[in-house]
């Protein structure tokens, strides 16, 4: 039993208290707050109070209890389900100072509210993580891509070529639009990382769309020093599909193919249709992925990340996002790659019939 002093602490504190013995199992304490919280009598068996603990956190316990004698168990967060509901409630335990007693002091706390919130702290941190993530990627490649178009200008402004400018201000204008819809989707929480926002699946034509963004590459091509080819033997083919999603998975991949294609290659986009299945097919003849990285290519921050011929950076998510959205529209991706003769991506899409 408590001393009396120990009792009157045990009422008097904030804190759930038990002991218990650990032989004989038995409840030997319990203060009013664990009393009324747990249902439990003095005399009942302590495997009834743990009853409810996740077999985990139970199997834990057991483990550590049997060491009680040498080192007490403090700051040791345990879960209780009831009823569907799980709650954390924080323990310390304590064998009495005594060699040959089996008595066990328990002081305990609910901690629910700490760790819900700590998790939802790590939750918005990794959303937060996300969001810099793909905007580093998506944003500031869209945004060299408007400061190519920028130079390209002004070369054809000297030469007085309106028909060049114009085009080019009208890919930067297509680009910063682009780039608003992204910025304005991730205002609304409409990111990747949430499962809770509905895709925008509308029924598109994919060859326009990948033609419009095609164009804008075409203008780039002479400062890119590659070959930008897009070929489809089709005028139009409709499929339900989120656009600005597709236009963000098709840029992460034609941003990858210019960072491992050098001076002289080409990148080539293609569109086939099938029956049931539409498949969009970007194709370089760039220096290829080794083969001790293809495990990894799709891999969040795997070993695939690599710097590119002219030293560009990767942010590591890239190719992640890329197979995290065509699965999300209800796709597949696929890769096949030779070192030193390039690299195939295959987006492949259900096709409705309508």
């Amino acid at each position: 039993m408590l001393d009396y002093m120990m009792t009157k602490f045990a009422e008097q504190t904030s804190f759930m208290v038990v002991s218990f013995d650990i032989l004989s199992n038995r409840l030997i304490f319990i203060n009013t707050s664990a009393r009324q919280r747990f249902n439990l009598q003095e005399g009942g068996a302590f495997d009834d109070f743990i009853d409810n603990m996740i077999i985990e956190d139970r199997n834990l316990l057991q483990l550590k209890l049997q060491l009680i004698k040498e080192k007490p168990i403090e700051g040791l967060i345990l879960r209780f389900q009831r009823n569907e509901i799980i709650s954390h409630l924080k323990f310390n335990f304590y064998h009495f100072n005594s060699e040959d007693s089996s008595q066990v002091l328990s002081i305990f706390e609910d901690v629910t509210d700490d760790v819900e919130f700590e998790e939802n702290i790590l939750k918005h941190n990794a959303k937060k993580n996300a969001i810099l993530n793909i905007l580093s990627h998506d944003v500031a490649g869209a945004l060299n891509t408007a400061s190519k178009l920028v130079e390209l200008a002004y070369q054809s402004l000297e030469k007085q070529d309106f028909q060049k400018i114009n085009s080019a201000l009208f890919a930067i204008d297509n680009i910063c639009k682009g780039n608003i819809s992204i910025i304005n989707s991730f205002l609304k929480k409409e990111f990747v990382t949430s499962m809770s926002v509905p895709l925008n699946m509308v029924r598109q034509d994919v060859v326009q769309s990948v033609k419009n963004l095609m164009d804008q590459y075409k203008l780039m091509g002479h400062q890119l020093e590659v070959e930008v080819i897009f070929n489809c033997k089709k005028n139009q083919i409709y499929i339900e599909i989120d656009q600005d999603k597709l236009i963000q998975i098709l840029n992460n991949l034609i941003s990858n193919a210019l960072k491992f294609t050098p001076k002289g290659g080409a990148i080539k986009i293609s569109i086939e249709e099938s029956v049931d299945f539409v498949q969009i097919c970007v194709e370089d003849t760039g220096i290829g992925i080794p083969e001790t990285l293809k495990d990894h290519i799709f891999s969040k921050f795997g070993e695939a990340n690599r710097t590119g011929l002219n030293g560009e950076q990767s942010h590591g998510v890239g190719l992640w996002i890329i197979k995290f959205l065509v699965e999300w529209m209800g796709g597949n991706i696929t890769f096949s790659s030779f070192e030193n003769f390039g690299t195939s991506f295959y987006l492949t899409f259900p096709k409705k019939i309508y």
